[in-house]
């Protein structure tokens, strides 16, 4: 077991150190860590247990950041609950392509946002935005 890092959002945009096991050349199996164990709506990390990413060296932040998750291979779990965090994760960011086959896919995603939304839970506002614009082909 070894320590890759992950992108964390919190309000700001930073790397996490998490454990993961290295499965292949620059592969990376993630797994459970107490970094994961915080159920903060407004923490998202990019990458969960299961994933397995590809890492790559980094100098960018501090020389202390090696192995970098910096794409998904295979996601650990398909569940809608994954699928909530990984819209969350990239509408953040703005990230989320906005098309009539996203709001398809995230059909269900975009409605419990709707509703969460209503009951006053928090969201950040790419994610708000996001799924306005979405919303639209879901309506219809």
């Amino acid at each position: 077991m070894q320590k890759i890092y992950v992108d964390f959002i919190d309000g700001t945009k930073y790397l996490v150190p998490v454990n993961a096991e290295e499965i292949g050349p620059e592969m990376y199996l993630i797994l459970d860590d107490e970094e994961y164990k915080n159920k903060d709506s407004s923490e998202l990390f990019e990458f969960y247990p299961g994933d397995i990413v590809e890492a790559e060296d980094t100098d960018d932040l501090d020389l202390e950041y090696q192995h970098v998750a910096v794409s998904l291979i295979s996601a650990g779990e398909n569940s809608l609950e994954r699928r909530y965090l990984r819209f969350k994760f990239y509408s953040t960011q703005r990230l989320m392509t906005v098309s009539k086959e996203t709001a398809e896919e995230y059909k269900e995603v975009i409605e419990r946002i709707v509703d969460e939304k209503r009951k006053g839970l928090f969201f950040y506002k790419g994610i708000t935005e996001t799924v306005e614009f979405l919303y639209g082909f879901v309506k219809k």
